[in-house]
């Protein structure tokens, strides 16, 4: 119901819009003396009434589309996989939901989630015990600075723990990677520095790394494998529906809703 009001008040605004500007144009050119170039008052008034009628005509169906855009929730494929891992979780490990999350520290559509719509999930669902949420690596070999990012946080996690690897993970996306930086953020978390430099420098996560780029791939319908497509990032298992890309907010929160309601 509200919505009909809505489309009913954006119509009659339009119209009303529309016809202010048509009265104007006709009242000017009554004062100049002159009706149009070859048309009478009548005729000169249908054409203004039909120039009125087209414009609130393409208006409301301009704004019916773009309220269809809106509306619009992409379609996205269950996954016959369990994603699960050690890798690092955030929220409470008894919480229904499990999203997990593969991406790339260097990636600009990564940073837009970490940064945009992550906090949003976090705030209604991982907060308060509906979600936890895994992050799971798959650096792109063309990003120079995703690998040894997902592997400074790996080394990170080893000693402090998923809080002090999610510390690690929202500077990442929030200021890009600096290693110095970033081991500087470890050490004030209680990180020694020996450790992390060895660990970093040992390559002691490689194979957990490549782990997750294979789990990665799995993402991938067997049409988009014989394509010979490659995973984007970020992807998403949302409870075991694929989601790829920096959707909105609003499309984990259908799926997310439409899980917790079952």
């Amino acid at each position: 119901m509200a919505q009909k009001k809505d489309k009913a008040l954006i119509f009659a605004v339009s119209f009303s819009s529309a016809a202010i500007s048509a009265s104007l144009v006709f009242f000017g050119m009554q004062m100049g003396g002159s009706t149009g170039v070859g048309l009478s008052d009548d005729a000169l008034q249908a054409q203004i009434i039909e120039g009125i009628e087209t414009y609130v005509g393409q208006q409301q169906e301009d704004y019916e589309k773009q309220q269809e855009e809106v509306a619009e929730i992409p379609a996205f494929p269950e996954i016959d996989f369990d994603f699960d891992d050690d890798d690092a979780l955030l929220g409470d490990e008894d919480a229904p939901i499990l999203i997990v999350e593969f991406s790339d520290y260097q990636c600009p559509y990564c940073a837009k989630f970490a940064n945009d719509t992550l906090p949003l999930i976090k705030e209604k669902y991982i907060d308060t015990g509906k979600v936890k949420f895994m992050y799971r690596d798959f650096p792109i070999p063309s990003h120079s600075q995703a690998y040894p990012a997902a592997l400074l946080a790996e080394c990170v996690r080893d000693q402090g723990g998923d809080s002090a690897y999610f510390e690690v993970h929202d500077y990442i996306f929030a200021n890009k990677y600096d290693y110095d930086a970033i081991v500087d953020l470890a050490l004030g978390l209680g990180v020694d520095e020996g450790e992390l430099t060895e660990c970093f420098e040992n390559d002691t996560f490689k194979d957990e790394i490549e782990n997750d780029m294979d789990d990665a791939r799995n993402l991938l319908l067997p049409s988009e494998v014989k394509a010979g497509k490659g995973i984007g990032t970020p992807s998403f298992s949302v409870g075991g529906i694929r989601v790829r890309g920096a959707q909105p907010f609003e499309v984990f929160e259908q799926i997310i809703e439409a899980q917790l309601a079952e």
